[in-house]
Order: C-alpha cells, then sequence, then structure tokens
C-alpha cells in the first residue's frame, strides 16, 4: 500500500493565489485551502449561510493554510524538495516587490507530515457534492447525491481536475457553451478525465482523451467507467505530438495545461482542430494573458474571448484565418 505525505503551507489570503499557482506548476491539484478571510466574508454578508451566529473574533490573525498531499516514496520526496525551493524563491521574490510593493505572503512555512494509516478516510469526509457549473455536479465514490444537476463521479486522487480548481471549472462551462450533439472532441492532459466525461455527457459523438502520465491515465479510465461513458471515449496514453490519427479534424479540443506546455503545443492543436472548430485553454494566469496572446496569433489563432476568475485565465480560440 502507498503511503502518503501531508504537506501544509502556511501564508496569508494574499499568498494563498500565488501559492496554489506554484502548485499547479508542478502538478499538484486537489489542494485543500482554508482561509479565515472566506469564513469572514460569509460572516459579513458577502456568501450564502445557514449559519444563525458566527464568532469571527476567532479569526483574528490566523493564518491561512494551503494543505496537499504527495507518495511518501523517492519521487515524492523529490517533488517535495522542488517545491520547497520554489517556496523560498516566491519568499524572496514577495521581498524585494515583484509582486508589487504591498504584497504580504506571510510566513511561507512548509511543514510535511507522514500520514497513519488511516489519513484517507478521515480526509474523505471533507469532500462532499458540489456544484462546477449549474449542470454539472462532481460527486465522489463513496458519496450519494439527489439533488438537482447531472452527477459526475470522481474519485480525488492524485490526477488534476476534482472540478474544485478554477481552471477544471472554467473549462466544464467552456464545453457546455461549445460542445454540440455529434461533435468531435478532443481533452489533451486529461488527468482524472472530468472533461472527457461532461464531453460524452454534452452529447459529443466521439471523445478523444490523450494523457502522458501513466497513474493519470488509469485514474481517468477508473472514471470512465465509474460514469458509464468509458465506451465512448478513446483513452490515448502518449504525447499528443506523437499520437497518430490519421488526419482526424477535432470541433472542440480543450487543454488544461501549464502555460508553457501550451505554447509549444499550439501548432499541433491548430493542425487537428476543424475548420469553424474551438479551442478552449486554461491552465493559465491572468497574468500571462497578453503572452498567450501572441504565442496563438503565432500559430494561427483568434482569441475570441477570455475569462478570468481569481489568477486564473481562460482563453477561446478559433482559427483566425476562417471566416465567421
Amino acid at each position: 500500500m502507498t503511503a502518503f505525505c501531508e504537506t501544509r503551507i502556511y501564508t496569508t489570503t494574499g499568498g494563498v493565489e500565488p501559492v496554489t499557482a506554484l502548485l499547479l506548476q508542478h502538478g499538484v491539484d486537489g489542494v485543500a485551502v482554508e482561509d479565515a478571510a472566506d469564513i469572514r466574508a460569509i460572516a459579513d454578508g458577502k456568501g450564502p449561510t445557514d449559519w444563525d451566529y458566527m464568532d469571527t473574533t476567532l479569526l483574528d490573525d490566523r493564518e491561512a493554510l494551503v494543505t496537499f498531499y504527495t507518495p511518501d516514496d523517492e519521487a515524492g520526496r523529490a517533488l517535495l524538495a522542488a517545491i520547497k525551493i520554489d517556496i523560498m524563491k516566491l519568499k524572496s521574490d514577495e521581498l524585494y516587490g515583484l509582486y508589487g510593493a504591498d504584497a504580504d505572503f506571510g510566513r511561507l512555512y512548509v511543514e510535511s507530515i507522514p500520514l497513519t494509516d488511516d489519513w484517507k478516510e478521515r480526509w474523505k469526509e471533507g469532500f462532499k457534492p458540489f456544484h462546477v457549473t449549474e449542470r454539472f455536479v462532481v460527486c465522489p465514490p463513496w458519496e450519494r447525491y439527489t439533488g438537482a444537476g447531472e452527477v459526475i463521479v470522481i474519485d480525488p486522487g492524485m490526477a488534476f481536475g476534482t472540478g474544485s480548481h478554477e481552471t477544471t471549472a472554467m473549462c466544464m462551462q467552456a464545453l457546455e457553451d461549445s460542445v454540440k450533439p455529434g461533435d468531435k472532441v478532443l481533452d489533451v492532459g486529461a488527468g482524472s478525465g472530468i472533461l472527457s466525461v461532461a464531453a460524452v455527457l454534452l452529447g459529443a459523438a466521439t471523445v478523444t482523451s490523450v494523457e502522458i502520465d501513466g497513474d493519470a491515465a488509469r485514474a481517468a479510465r477508473l472514471n470512465f467507467e465509474r460514469n458509464g461513458v468509458a465506451a465512448g471515449i478513446e483513452l490515448i496514453e502518449d504525447d499528443i505530438r506523437r499520437v497518430d490519427d490519421d488526419g482526424k479534424r477535432y470541433d472542440v479540443t480543450v487543454a488544461n495545461l501549464v502555460s508553457g506546455l501550451i505554447a509549444e503545443l499550439l501548432p499541433t492543436l491548430a493542425a487537428r482542430l476543424a475548420k469553424r472548430g474551438r479551442l478552449i485553454l486554461s491552465g493559465l494566469l491572468a497574468s500571462e494573458e497578453r503572452t498567450m496572446r501572441e504565442h496563438a496569433a503565432a500559430a494561427g489563432f483568434q482569441v475570441e474571448r477570455s475569462e478570468v476568475k481569481g489568477e486564473w485565465l481562460a482563453l477561446y480560440l478559433s482559427l483566425s484565418d476562417v471566416v465567421v
């Protein structure tokens, strides 16, 4: 049985987004964020709540906490070492004013704790069904959901994409806006497979799901089976640049990846997009929009629109030589 390690990063409300962005750059998703500012916003009437009373004095001077899990093996320890180095660099950049004179990311203390045998069961208690979009609800396999919405069952393991992150949520909404019955859909960097499952449920005729990481591909396959859509998805474990699909063109392509990889893949994605198709990109930082627009234009795309949630960016692209 694989052992795991829980890592906590102590920061501030202002530090949550740069810390989670850093973790995503390292391929870490499924982070848990505890931020007193979120609770205070509810107490101040800025969000929905069922509480009659809340003692906000308990929140005074409380740090924000970002928690994530990694395997307690050689690869996991190497990943943690790289993350800790980048956290130190983040603190250095903050102190040098690279994030603005008023930036305060707190102490950025990193604490790693080996987990006891029952940690998975205790962790499951905190993962409940939730709406990713108005239509789709993500539910873990150990929970039952009977409310409104179409359920997608996802096991929140190590693979990226539980729907809780802004980038995945924006991609889910973009698929709802873009996929029409009978479309051919390509999901690049499928992770947990959540976007491929959504595409099938939206009526796509074919879905090709490409994932280079073996563990993520196995997780995606299990999630396809859990949702009864495995027959409608071709799962390919490879780099999209090496995939031979006999010149197939896709009506909708979605890629939720880090910006550097997206920039490299744009010419490949352009070659696979149908004449009037749409490319949905996320995993991008809002601060990278200008650069990504330049990369997109160089690859033959035009930006139809952009969306920002928090620090994260999604781009909706089409081929620039197509007259709409």
